[in-house]
């Protein structure tokens, strides 16, 4: 019996929600079974091979996108971004947007201590769930989810790799708009081992960005960083950012 939250029909909904309807459930499953899980009941394997595979697929696609998109990086340079881009907290941060939390299969323990929300199961799960995409449909199909997926990340990565997206959003609001944004908390939920912040960026009065994190500073990062990407399409300097 899963241990996941919701109804028996949760996984096909989510599925439809994420665009990933074509993918076979059973397949799709087993990356979301913790190994706490497949221990307690002795039943099927956990999501650590899947894990494993999906661990190499996203640094191969990683690597492309940044050796593509900054010819002007070294080795060095190169490294660190990538290592920024599939960090546990990035990799969970993801995983929180797509909601993948509620279909975790957790046994008891990890249950009680709030591993639905711990940043290690989820972005195990999440690389999971790339192998999962690799097996089947291939290293394109694995490709075009992480594409979409750390789009935000990938675009505020800009030319200087800043990973401190607050800085760098302030510096271009301040350039561009003669303003610094500020940051609202909008939700703080779960647990005091485990709890989950929610924060909007907003500059005058307009918001930039969303983000959610197991931190003030982590949820405000990651805000920083969807404003960036929005800041950096052709109608941002056109005064659309401005009410």
């Amino acid at each position: 019996m899963s241990r996941a939250t919701g109804p028996p029909d949760a996984l096909r909904e989510w599925q439809q929600k994420v665009g990933l309807s074509d993918v076979e459930p059973g397949l799709l499953r087993q990356a979301f079974v913790h190994r706490s899980y497949a221990h307690e009941l002795d039943e099927g394997p956990d999501n650590e091979r899947l894990e494993f595979l999906g661990d190499a697929v996203l640094g191969l696609v990683i690597s492309e996108q940044l050796y593509r998109r900054h010819p002007e990086c070294r080795e060095g340079e190169l490294t660190r971004r990538k290592a920024f881009l599939v960090s546990r907290r990035t990799l969970a941060a993801i995983a929180a947007r797509l909601e993948i939390g509620p279909l975790l299969q957790l046994g008891h323990g990890e249950e009680a201590t709030g591993g639905r929300e711990r940043a290690s199961v989820l972005g195990n799960a999440l690389e999971a769930l790339i192998g999962c995409l690799y097996l089947h449909g291939g290293y394109r199909r694995a490709e075009a989810f992480v594409l979409q997926n750390w789009q935000v990340e990938l675009e505020a990565l800009g030319a200087r790799g800043s990973t401190d997206a607050k800085s760098e959003l302030q510096e271009k609001t301040q350039a561009w708009y003669g303003q610094r944004p500020t940051y609202v908390l909008v939700k703080a939920e779960g647990p005091d081992h485990a709890k989950r912040f929610a924060v909007q960026v907003v500059l005058d009065s307009l918001i930039l960005g969303e983000g959610v994190g197991y931190t003030k500073k982590e949820a405000q990062q990651t805000a920083a960083r969807e404003a960036l990407g929005r800041l950096s399409s052709p109608s941002a300097h056109s005064g659309e950012l401005r009410r």
